[in-house]
């Protein structure tokens, strides 16, 4: 027994919805293969076709004049315009994008729009449209984000990790790419249509076709790849893949630490139920990147220091990118409502390239020493003794001489 084909195919379009001529192109190629587009056929990216007997059909797109879409209140056109279109032969079929699309079997009906400068006039109102979405697009792609990691590029490109910065970088040029694009193609149509050359509505739409397919396949399998790399990042982090409790780490670190604070001391750890965490990661910026929290009591025959340290300890590619993170830093915590400046030794008597002091809620120095930056803040505790900025600047500064 013959099995029977399925009645509806689906298929992708080989152009964007903005492309007229190729996409009246490609669904009159189709009719004469025998799939006829459905009602309402376009949805989440794909086409449905009924299948009939091949025949000539000729689809038009017209311009919307009210944007459409499934949170629209304009998608399809009004009963005047669809009533007019069927008494000139052509059926409403289905909206893409920006346009309504119709069609008709007979060879004898006019076109629905034989001015060029017509139909000019309807693609301005598309552009304007277009227009309007692209700072809110450039907004939410580029102003946002970096609104919402208050500046800091290069402090996120080595938390999230080069490849899931840059490559979230390349999709987000992509995506403002794309309705570029569009505003350009339409604008040169526009302008051929006010020289008084009509749209082609045979053209060979299959030249393009392969490099849209490429593209967007590019696209979808980059947005896959990020999206992996994020759940993975995001699974490690919530796993504490990375970190380690001090109270099992041995391993020396390449910065001071409370025990250093005081000479021949002995330093005990605070069990907290909190910080006392080392985690230790990598990035193609910052091949060693550690953050260091530790809380505890440091004593020796005549001072008793307790408190707790934070730090963050990069050793960058390059002194350049050393001195622009360390500048991050300090502009970051700025925005703190509890920035104040603090005064420090000089670079010259640490020994460091560069040195800056404030309080943001603690005491923090930033140093720079060649391709190592170290942000330690210091927070003290010790009923007794307050240990001064003087004293533990040195320790800190001189241990980036390890």
């Amino acid at each position: 027994m013959k099995k029977s084909r399925r009645s509806t195919v689906y298929r992708l379009p080989p152009c964007p919805a903005y492309d007229i001529e190729d996409t009246e192109s490609w669904l009159s190629d189709l009719a004469e293969e025998g799939l006829f587009l459905e009602k309402d056929g376009f949805l989440f990216g794909f086409a449905s076709f009924r299948r009939g007997e091949g025949k000539q059909r000729r689809y038009r797109l017209e311009a919307a004049p009210q944007p459409t879409g499934l949170f629209s209140d304009q998608d399809r056109p009004d009963e005047e315009a669809e009533e007019l279109s069927r008494l000139a032969g052509w059926e409403y079929i289905a909206n893409r994008g920006d346009f309504y699309i119709f069609a008709t079997d007979d060879p004898q009906a006019a076109e629905l729009n034989t001015d060029p400068q017509v139909q000019a006039l309807a693609l301005e109102k598309v552009r304007r449209r277009q227009r309007q979405t692209l700072f809110p697009t450039f907004f939410w792609l580029v102003i946002y984000p970096l609104f919402s990691i208050k500046g800091s590029v290069l402090r996120s490109a080595i938390y999230l990790g080069a490849p899931i910065f840059l490559l979230g970088h390349l999709l987000i040029l992509w995506s403002i790419f794309s309705p570029l694009r569009e505003f350009f193609h339409l604008r040169k149509l526009s302008r051929r249509l006010q020289e008084g050359l009509p749209v082609d509505h045979h053209k060979d739409w299959k030249k393009s076709a392969r490099r849209h397919f490429t593209a967007k396949g590019v696209f979808l399998t980059l947005l896959a790849v990020w999206i992996v790399l994020v759940l993975t990042a995001w699974q490690r982090d919530t796993d504490k893949v990375d970190t380690v409790s001090l109270v099992n780490f041995k391993e020396p670190v390449p910065f001071a630490t409370m025990a250093d604070l005081l000479p021949q001391g002995q330093f005990t750890l605070d069990d907290m139920g909190f910080s006392n965490e080392v985690t230790l990661r990598s990035s193609w910026l910052a091949p060693s990147f550690i953050e260091f929290g530790q809380v505890g009591t440091v004593k020796n025959d005549k001072k008793t220091v307790q408190g707790g340290i934070n730090v963050e300890y990069f050793h960058t590619v390059s002194p350049l990118l050393a001195r622009l993170l360390a500048k991050e830093l300090q502009r970051y915590d700025r925005r703190l409502s509890h920035y104040e400046a603090l005064s420090t030794p000089s670079a010259a008597e640490l020994g460091v390239d560069s040195v800056t002091g404030y309080t943001a809620i603690f005491p923090t120095l930033v140093m720079v020493k060649g391709e190592t930056v170290l942000k330690v803040s210091f927070y003290q505790t010790s009923p007794s003794y307050t240990m001064p900025l003087e004293e533990w600047a040195p320790i800190f500064a001189q241990s980036l001489n390890r």
